[in-house]
């Protein structure tokens, strides 16, 4: 990973609170009967969404702006 630019820190985090995410989904998942879509009818949710977007579209739109 240090090879290629990538940092060891995100990955050990990503290691670690993957399996914990993964649950809780998969336990949001239970309660809303797999539909996926009830996860829009939340605030909260809705909001990470969004923000979630933003992070990984920003990037490339800087990326773009820069060319």
């Amino acid at each position: 990973m240090r090879r290629y630019g990538f940092s060891v820190v995100p990955v050990i985090i990503g290691l670690i609170l993957g399996e914990l995410v993964e649950g809780t989904l998969r336990q949001s998942l239970v309660i809303f009967d797999g539909n996926w879509l009830q996860f829009l009818t939340r605030p909260i949710a809705v909001t990470f969404f969004i923000l979630s977007f933003i992070a990984l579209i920003f990037p490339l739109l800087r990326k773009k702006k820069i060319k």
